[in-house]
């Protein structure tokens, strides 16, 4: 057996592993089995069984295929035959847009093992098989900008010098465009204070928002939708002396989604002078919480409450004595944040019954 380190977790608490693709002909697998190794030294055997992935072939269907079925110029392209007795050669070439004729691909675009065919522009590349009656190859991804591929056409060459050109019509892949969500980059968190922390990305071109993903340490995920074009967001009401992780997906025309970006990780400092300074009761509370900070000056001070997820719920400006009362009867059970933002902000928690 050999060990593969993980990728993760991310914010939602997810491991994460690609190997393959396990096409090459001098070792075919019929199956994947593994068990799960995790850093304190505890293993998921699957309760003694392990796991397995079968790699099932008997599924493609007799004939020429592909997948997937409308690829785009960033996919990688599968084509199989299934019920095949005997080795073939893909004998095919590019459509680049002029004059829908065959173009020989560039190097760049052919598979190991590929030779031109003579006086043609098309090229022959070894398919892998027959595996349990298929033969496989895989072509692409067709973005390099050397040559912009707007399909393939191809036909089969079997090792008896038979073909299959599909009744005279060779065979067509179409290739799109690729049109969706790119993944923000550059994701930063800038804390404000001790409750709070703007975080900015680079935009994505074509985005028509972002969703954020984060947590407290030791807490539940949380998700905040940003509308339009916007590029950061302000969020109040967090915990002094806490670790929290986000990461941000874009979401595009269609209902695309990129992958979430890399998770960006900050600390929120310890507020040593919340104790003394600042009073919250009754709390537990269900109809009104009373607010005191002792302030050295006469200044009002701005005072806000807050639902974990950053949205801002009542606000108000402490009396010449520092005192405030606001009406939480309408709130539903649960935990919030309640913040000063005078010359030293403050926060406590709130329990609401």
């Amino acid at each position: 057996a050999v060990e593969t380190q993980f990728l993760g977790p991310d914010t939602a608490g997810n491991l994460t592993l690609t190997i393959g693709p396990f096409d090459n002909p001098t070792q075919v697998p019929d199956a994947i089995d593994f068990v799960i190794h995790f850093d304190d030294n505890t293993w998921d055997n699957n309760n003694g069984s392990d796991y397995r992935i079968n790699f099932a072939t008997d599924g493609v269907p007799p004939g020429v295929s592909w997948t997937p079925q409308q690829p785009t110029e960033n996919d990688i392209i599968t084509v199989y035959i299934g019920g095949a007795i005997q080795g073939a050669n893909l004998h095919w070439g590019v459509q680049t847009g002029q004059g829908g004729s065959w173009s020989e691909p560039i190097s760049a675009y052919q598979p190991a093992g590929t030779n031109p065919w003579p006086g043609s522009n098309a090229v022959e590349s070894p398919m892998n098989g027959p595996v349990d009656g298929v033969l496989s190859l895989e072509l692409g991804p067709f973005n390099n900008p050397n040559q912009s591929v707007e399909g393939l056409n191809f036909v089969v060459h079997y090792n008896d010098d038979t073909w299959d050109n599909n009744n005279g019509n060779d065979y067509f892949i179409s290739i799109d465009d690729f049109m969706g969500c790119g993944v923000p980059q550059n994701p930063e968190s800038q804390v404000n204070s001790s409750s709070s922390v703007t975080v900015s990305w680079d935009p994505v071109p074509g985005a028509t928002g972002y969703q954020i993903k984060g947590k407290r340490q030791g807490s539940a995920l949380v998700t905040l939708n940003i509308p339009g074009n916007q590029t950061e967001k302000t969020v109040n009401g967090l915990l002094p002396g806490s670790n929290y992780g986000w990461a941000v997906q874009a979401i595009c025309e269609g209902g695309q989604v990129s992958d979430f970006s890399e998770i960006s990780y900050f600390s929120t400092p310890q507020d040593m002078l919340s104790d003394i300074n600042f009073t919250i009761w009754p709390n537990p509370s269900q109809e009104e919480v009373n607010v005191l900070i002792r302030n050295t000056n006469t200044d009002v001070i701005p005072v806000k409450i807050f639902s974990l997820d950053g949205r801002l719920l009542r606000s108000g400006f402490t009396d010449a004595s520092g005192q405030i009362r606001f009406n939480i009867s309408d709130l539903s059970p649960g935990v919030y944040v309640i913040r000063s933002e005078g010359e030293v902000p403050m926060t406590k928690n709130l329990i609401v019954q």
